[in-house]
């Protein structure tokens, strides 16, 4: 009853335009602006260009992702999708993570960037990735991005395993939960160069 209660809700939040989604371009917004003050400390601070290169392609990759959030303006300015993409979107949108044969390749993505931050916290402490890894505090963020993002992999992508969550009809939570868990991946990139960013701005001071 609870879980038919709060569906509803669930699945509003997370639609288009709507809380989730305009969190996460807003967080995505405010990561690209602390990214650039990053590199600009970076760079005044004659850290190895490495360093530098690493945060602007994030900020790059930061820039693609949001675009790619409004469907590079389609939930902005209300246009039309063309045809290709009404053809070969799986949402009818104007991006490329939705495309039919790309989609999965995002979502094993996620799976990465889960993965790839526990390792980066690891690493917090040397000197080889120090102000280009992530605090321990993020580690519970990266703990359910990767739980989260494995597991709608198998349950929607690897073949003939679709019914491991569809029991009890919990497929919807995992499906509509991962606009959430794109909220957590973009609140995770500012913590990152914020935490970063500081760190870098006690030393040079």
């Amino acid at each position: 009853m609870i879980i038919n209660y709060t569906k509803t809700y669930i699945v509003l939040i997370t639609k288009e335009n709507y809380p989730v989604e305009t969190i996460t371009f807003i967080v995505i917004l405010a990561s690209i602006y602390m990214g650039i003050k990053l590199i600009r400390l970076m760079y005044r601070s004659n850290l190895e260009s490495y360093k530098t290169i690493f945060v602007a392609l994030m900020v790059l990759g930061l820039i693609f992702v949001g675009l790619e959030e409004i469907s590079w303006g389609q939930w902005v300015f209300y246009f039309t999708s063309p045809d290709y993409f009404k053809e070969t979107n799986l949402q009818r949108e104007t991006n490329i993570h939705n495309l039919k044969d790309l989609h999965v390749k995002f979502e094993y993505l996620r799976v990465l960037i889960g993965l790839g931050g526990f390792v980066s916290i690891f690493l917090n402490n040397t000197k080889t990735f120090k102000y280009i890894s992530a605090p321990f505090v993020l580690s519970s963020f990266f703990l359910l991005i990767t739980v989260f993002s494995a597991l709608d992999v198998y349950n929607f992508y690897l073949p003939d395993q679709r019914l491991l969550f569809q029991v009890g009809g919990f497929w919807w939570f995992f499906k509509f939960n991962m606009e959430i868990i794109e909220m957590l991946i973009a609140i995770s990139a500012f913590i990152f160069l914020l935490a970063n960013y500081r760190r870098l701005k006690l030393t040079s001071n």
